[in-house]
């Protein structure tokens, strides 16, 4: 049996990057040409935050939100993104375009 010295490893390795690389992408069962999309994947969370009034922006326990997977809430009021908040997808903090007072 041959010794695994580092040229033996450094070969194994960079044959076996193209299988890696064409892992990364999701099955597509349709017979179609169009190029593969990989799956978006998240954890479900919902933060029910108490304002203080202090500061522009709302930071959420956590960041890197799926852009347009958030639902806001004021008052009992659904806020459509745009006119009523702006969100810091990659921060994860949510800035209100309407007046609020605390709690």
């Amino acid at each position: 049996m041959a010794k695994l010295n580092w040229r033996t490893i450094s070969w194994l390795a960079l044959t076996a990057l193209p299988l890696a690389a064409s892992a990364q992408f999701s099955f597509n069962a349709t017979n179609d040409n169009s190029t593969p999309q990989a799956s978006i994947g998240g954890v479900p969370a919902f933060d029910l935050i108490y304002l203080n009034g202090q500061g522009p922006g709302i930071p959420l326990r956590k960041g890197n939100l799926i852009p347009g997977s958030e639902r806001v809430q004021l008052d009992g009021d659904v806020l459509q993104a745009g006119p009523d908040y702006g969100m810091d997808y990659v921060a994860g903090v949510v800035y209100i375009k309407r007046s609020i007072k605390s709690g």
